[in-house]
């Protein structure tokens, strides 16, 4: 039999250390999230409540995107907030980057 050095025959033996957290923090991070993209075409990993008709946002001074659903409410158009969303190029000031060259748009929103 031959093996790969770590005392097993399959190469499947647990490892430990630091290589060891790796799975457990993906985990983390993707539980209960989905992937999904914009209408901009920008790919997201978001809550698992995430809808159709919510928008991701980055909020002046955020460091990450949100994702908020409009409602309607006394005929006046507010934003509840599902979660936060993982945005490649919207985190740590990505945001701000994207709206000065035009590839975002800012809007103002009212809270629930």
């Amino acid at each position: 039999m031959h093996g790969n050095g770590t005392g097993d025959t399959n190469g499947s033996r647990v490892k430990q250390g630091p290589d060891a957290e790796w799975p457990r923090s993906a985990n983390g991070a993707t539980s209960n999230r989905v992937f999904a993209r914009t209408e901009k075409g920008y790919y997201v990993l978001g809550p698992k409540l995430m809808a159709k008709s919510d928008f991701v946002c980055v909020l002046w001074g955020g460091r990450m995107a949100f994702c908020l659903r409009p409602l309607e409410t006394d005929g006046r158009m507010m934003y509840l907030l599902v979660g936060e969303c993982y945005g490649h190029g919207f985190m740590s000031g990505g945001g701000v980057d994207m709206l000065d060259k035009g590839m975002l748009e800012a809007q103002y929103f009212e809270f629930v």
